[in-house]
């Protein structure tokens, strides 16, 4: 448990760079992601494409707003309607977490302790959610997080490449999320950072375009 909750950090600020790749049935894109964050301010990510800008996104603690570069079109709405685009349904502080690689932690009153092969297995259950941590015996490191849903649907999170960032916080690098598409078929979203910045401030810049036709 000591190690499960040392591994979450209370960032700040904070400035990565990585390359992408979702797979569903549907489609299959790769490209890359510039992620600049204030905790509990602001999320901002640049999303490219074969080098070239697709789109910009920004995120506060109520609304987004997606420039669509290649088509000259913005999107607004309230948080709560990303839920349209991605098929889940964000929390702000939800979607902060997972972004810098921070998990939900377990209330220590509310937990089961199994073994599992090499692994430590912390299980809790948060409004009829299990949730299941698995950490590698040998060196207490979170390598995965399997959610089940009360349709026993499961998504799971994989961590991996672990490194120290500037302030000495390990942090996962490579992040993978397996997750129900539909009824009978699962998608992916797989990231990799190449650098990642703690807790040292950024410029957070974001505007429409004059030219820019709003979807509605």
């Amino acid at each position: 448990m000591e190690s499960l909750i040392s591994r979450n950090f209370n960032f700040t600020w904070f400035n990565g760079k990585a390359s992408t790749e979702l797979k569903s049935p549907d489609e299959n894109v790769s490209g890359s992601m510039h992620v600049r964050m204030k905790r509990d301010s602001v999320v901002w990510i640049a999303v490219k494409k074969f080098g070239i800008e697709a789109a910009r996104i920004q995120v506060d603690r109520s609304y987004y707003t997606i420039l669509y570069r290649l088509e000259g079109l913005y999107q607004k709405g309230h948080i709560s309607g990303l839920s349209d685009i991605i098929s889940i349904s964000p929390d702000f502080e939800d979607l902060q977490q997972l972004m810098f690689g921070n998990v939900i932690l377990p209330d220590s009153n509310n937990v089961e302790i199994l073994t599992d092969s090499i692994y430590y297995v912390i299980r809790t259950n948060l409004d009829g959610i299990r949730i299941d941590y698995r950490i590698n015996a040998y060196d207490l490191i979170l390598e995965k997080a399997e959610i089940t849903d009360r349709m026993n649907r499961k998504a799971v999170a994989t961590y991996n490449d672990y490194r120290k960032v500037n302030n000495g916080h390990m942090v996962a690098f490579e992040r993978k999320l397996d997750f129900p598409y539909s009824n009978k078929e699962n998608a992916s979203f797989y990231l990799k950072f190449s650098e990642i910045t703690v807790d040292v401030p950024v410029e957070i810049k974001f505007n429409i375009p004059k030219s820019y036709s709003e979807v509605n």
